[in-house]
């Protein structure tokens, strides 16, 4: 519960306590018997001394320069200002409105509910504890919020401004401010009152209004609200509409992303994936029936297989922890194929460079691409050994999980005919009659490619025998990869994973920048630097270490924030929201690989010597092309300080050269040995070693071929 005083002055505090410490007593029957405080002057006044030994009050104190010590103050006085101020921009109210403003927040977050109570309001927890006040029992009857915030004035007459966009059907009373705490304005009473003409198309639940009767006080302290019937309930609301442009916000996400020059099916698929929202938490999938439906067929599957048995906790054992995984799968044309739910402990990570290197090929040489789901694929095997549960067969996640199920997917492709590549045993190929065949697999995707179409619709028809399998047909979403393909080529994104990410980090309006990162940023470990959320920082971060599959433009700033994932400060975390916000500025940009009728491979290297202020080591960066499309990158920080510029230049080239090796073995297993020799050059990879300024950042980016086909007209 939250009482809020306003003053002028810090003087006031000493009477504004001393009333609030009488008001407790008085009202509530309850006993204070500590006061922690910061060391401001206020509190060390020998008048709060005094009283404090006249009551017997202990009064705390914190370190200096360590709020953190009286967290769940500072906490409360973070949500009330992000609130007030959240209200004030959203209803574009001007700053000397601030008290009123401040004063309804806090009224609003003592009735509304809140996970910490178990959803209850601040209300109704403190009802539990106590008898409430008969003043602050009340009934909500009817609160409907519509597409925006807005400040409601409440004036000497009681009435509520045209342009008032919430409607409070309530009586009670807004936290109480004196005269003399607000002697410009003051704050009466809300009443029922309702615009001149409530039409339907203002009031989205017009019809409940029809039902209400007038609100009466009531002594049942233990008396909730009740929310009127929405049509709509139960349903993810739009986080974002890319096609929507909102006049109200100074940096509107549909001055960066739109989807009106798309093709007609590209921008259906494109708008049902943004429609789509993947729950994160077991409780949110349990208010969604497709997700819960999604979970009996993961159990029933489970127990189908006899994964586990039911054992006593063997003396000396540790359990495994597991937890629920979420996951849409969608046809071509952007509905949805099923919802999918898997019991696993961790994910495997994928390596995406073998598919940057097939999907050049497939542009040139005008290739299909097929999408495949295995159904329950870890299930397929049994293990080698008990672990604790007692599990008979592999779960996802487990060490033995993937071996197991690839070791048995691998015998069924060889049995088909196919070669296991050695260049990655992800990838199987087969030819045949000077045809290709390609299937690569990433625990349950599956990618298939080539120009042997027999072979294709052969294979499809061989895994499903031996797999429960779903073709997804073309490809068009992978591993959070939107794909797109036209007569220029295909283009490679995360639009979604992008605008999703900014909208739970709330930025997905805020200013963007040009940059990821500023030059001579000078990040490191300082002994007195302030610290941040550590668990926040590694989430966030942990986040973006995904984008890079696509977004080569961030691959360095990425890598310099991951450095700190054990010691995070505030300095370190700005530059991840600085990240956030050059994504803002190309949430839709992404890798094309265009028909260039060649496929020569070329790769550039850089480094940078001595650039890491801390312990003076280098960062090397290579790009390697195919077919003059970007296919694979780096960025990484050298193991040993060298200890010249032409040692840490050798690095560098040895890196790029192992890598142009590769990929020339790889397209040689393909069919596809290069023809003339590869060529390494300097420079254009500097983006990768160092932060650059804003017009060297971006020359290198058109040199690169990054696009966006999503940016506004």
């Amino acid at each position: 519960m939250t009482w809020l005083y306003l003053m002028k002055n810090k003087d006031k505090v000493f009477s504004i306590f001393c009333s609030f410490h009488e008001m407790v007593k008085t009202q509530y029957s309850a006993t204070i018997h500590i006061l922690r405080s910061d060391n401001g002057g206020e509190y060390m006044h020998r008048d709060f001394k005094n009283y404090f030994s006249r009551h017997g009050l202990i009064h705390e104190t914190t370190c200096p320069q360590t709020p953190q010590q009286n967290e769940i103050a500072e906490r409360k006085n973070r949500h009330i200002l992000e609130t007030t101020r959240a209200i004030l921009l959203g209803a574009h109210v001007p700053n000397h409105f601030w008290i009123d403003d401040v004063t309804t927040a806090v009224h609003l977050i003592n009735r509304m509910p809140s996970k910490v109570l178990k959803f209850k309001t601040p209300l109704q927890a403190l009802s539990t504890v106590i008898s409430l006040p008969t003043a602050l029992c009340f009934r909500l009857e009817y609160l409907a919020v519509l597409p925006s915030f807005i400040y409601t004035r409440i004036s000497a007459l009681n009435s509520i401004p045209a342009q008032s966009s919430v409607f409070f059907w309530e009586l009670g009373v807004l936290p109480l401010v004196t005269e003399e705490q607000q002697p410009q304005q003051s704050i009466v009473p809300l009443h029922p009152t309702i615009s001149k003409d409530p039409s339907p198309d203002n009031i989205p639940e017009a019809s409940s209004l029809n039902t209400l009767s007038t609100p009466v006080l009531t002594n049942d302290a233990h008396v909730g609200y009740e929310l009127p019937y929405r049509h709509n309930r139960g349903k993810p609301p739009d986080r974002y509409s890319p096609t929507i442009e909102d006049l109200r916000l100074k940096y509107p996400i549909a001055n960066y992303v739109s989807t009106k020059t798309l093709p007609e099916p590209l921008k259906t698929f494109a708008d049902a994936l943004s429609s789509c929202q993947v729950h994160t938490s077991v409780e949110e999938a349990m208010n969604d029936p497709r997700l819960v439906q999604a979970m009996k067929e993961e159990m029933e599957a489970l127990l189908k297989n006899k994964t586990w048995i039911l054992v006593s906790l063997p003396k000396g054992q540790k359990t495994v922890g597991c937890k629920w995984v979420f996951s849409i799968k969608y046809k071509v044309d952007g509905t949805v194929e099923r919802y999918k739910a898997r019991l696993e402990t961790f994910s495997p990570v994928a390596k995406l460079n073998t598919m940057r290197v097939l999907l050049p090929l497939a542009a040139n040489l005008d290739w299909p691409l097929y999408q495949f789901d295995v159904k329950n694929a870890f299930l397929h095997a049994n293990t080698k050994g008990n672990i604790i549960c007692k599990l008979q067969r592999t779960l996802y996640g487990l060490k033995q999980s993937p071996q197991a199920w690839f070791g048995r997917f691998s015998m069924t492709m060889k049995k088909y005919g196919f070669q296991q590549s050695n260049s990655d045993h992800t990838l199987f190929l087969k030819h045949r009659q000077g045809k290709l065949t390609a299937l690569i697999v990433y625990v349950d995707d599956m990618i298939i490619t080539g120009d042997n179409s027999e072979e294709i619709a052969r294979l499809q028809e061989q895994l499903a025998s031996e797999f429960e399998m779903k073709n997804l047909g073309g490809l068009k979403y992978f591993l959070g990869i939107e794909v797109a393909r036209s007569k220029r080529g295909i283009f490679l994104s995360q639009r979604k994973y992008i605008l999703d990410l900014l909208t739970e980090v709330g930025l997905l309006d805020c200013k963007p920048t040009e940059t990821p990162i500023i030059p001579n940023h000078k990040l490191g470990e300082y002994p007195n630097q302030v610290p941040t959320d550590k668990g926040r920082y590694q989430r966030l971060v942990g986040k973006l270490i995904y984008l890079p599959h696509t977004r080569p433009d961030i691959a360095y700033a990425v890598s310099v924030v991951s450095q700190f994932m054990h010691c995070p400060s505030e300095d370190h975390i700005s530059v991840v929201m600085q990240i956030l916000r050059y994504l803002k500025s190309f949430p839709g940009k992404g890798l094309m690989f265009s028909k260039n009728d060649h496929l020569r491979v070329e790769g550039y290297t850089d480094v940078d010597w001595v650039g890491d202020i801390m312990d003076r080591k280098s960062t090397s960066g290579y790009f390697t092309f195919v077919g003059g499309n970007l296919v694979t990158w780096r960025s990484k920080k050298q193991k040993v300080v060298a200890l010249s510029s032409a040692e840490v230049e050798f690095r560098g080239m040895a890196k790029g050269l192992c890598e142009l090796l590769w990929l020339r073995r790889l397209l040689t297993e393909i069919g596809f040995a290069p023809d003339s020799e590869m060529k390494l050059f300097y420079q254009l990879a500097d983006i990768l070693t160092k932060a650059v300024s804003s017009k060297i950042f971006h020359h290198s980016l058109d040199k690169l071929g990054l696009i966006d086909i999503y940016v506004p007209t």
